[in-house]
């Protein structure tokens, strides 16, 4: 398949923490995407870490600590 989509941050935080966020057309695409459909950039996963870092979101997970 080739990509279709593309997730911003948003989008991918929402998709993860928050699906009822989305607009009912963000969800139906990333609910029926095949594989290889969706991308997600670097810059998303960046700022990602970016909000980890900064406490405006919590995946749960334990914090990974920096040497």
């Amino acid at each position: 398949m080739k990509i279709r989509y593309v997730l911003d941050t948003h989008a991918l935080v929402w998709s993860v923490l928050s699906p009822q966020k989305l607009g009912a057309s963000a969800a139906r695409i990333i609910e029926s995407a095949g594989p290889g459909e969706l991308a997600i950039p670097s810059a998303a996963i960046m700022e990602l870490g970016r909000l980890l870092d900064a406490g405006k979101i919590d995946l749960g997970a334990p914090p990974v600590h920096r040497f």
